[in-house]
């Protein structure tokens, strides 16, 4: 009942922030974590789940299935930085962001993800790694930016070496100086 009465309530927050159907934009504004909250009965990771199920299903409600392009990019980083807020212990909003929105990056969009997921898996650097190592090749591959791949490498070498795999520390030597990502 209190899933039903959340989602519910979450879905008409959703509706109040996109104003008219006809011109609303496909995602409009994170909530407010508060919001987020009282509207999940003070459920901080039901919160973080439902705003992650109204993320994917941003604009299908009116009928459409939008591309992952024709959301802001701004407001995409606000409701993943919110859900992973919420969520911390989950891999969700990481999930989101690299699986769902940076497929279909531009390379100066793909930069920007790849900086977000970096300081997502920065929340807990030994289980999150591999997100970095995502945003790596987010930055390097879809972003053309040698430079920020591997900036972005350097802290998976200050990781304990007997809890991440071998060729994680290594993993800087094999970007590309042509902007090409990882081979």
């Amino acid at each position: 009942m209190a899933w039903g009465l959340a989602g519910c309530l979450l879905l008409a927050l959703g509706r109040s922030l996109g104003g008219d159907v006809g011109t609303a934009p496909v995602l409009g504004p994170a909530p407010d974590p508060l919001t987020a909250r009282v509207v999940s009965l003070d459920d901080p990771a039901a919160a973080g789940t439902l705003l992650a199920l109204a993320l994917q299903n941003a604009g299908e409600s009116r009928g459409e299935a939008p591309s992952p392009r024709a959301f802001d990019l701004e407001r995409v980083v606000d409701w993943l930085r919110l859900i992973d807020h919420l969520r911390p212990e989950s891999e969700l909003a990481p999930a989101l962001l690299a699986l769902e929105f940076a497929p279909a990056a531009f390379p100066t969009e793909a930069r920007q993800l790849a900086r977000v997921l970096a300081g997502m898996s920065d929340r807990d650097p030994l289980r999150r790694w591999p997100w970095r190592v995502h945003a790596v090749y987010l930055a390097g591959n879809r972003g053309g930016d040698p430079e920020l791949a591997r900036d972005l490498v350097r802290p998976l070498a200050t990781l304990p070496p007997d809890r991440i795999p071998q060729w994680v520390p290594g993993l800087s030597s094999s970007i590309n100086p042509n902007g090409k990502g990882l081979p």
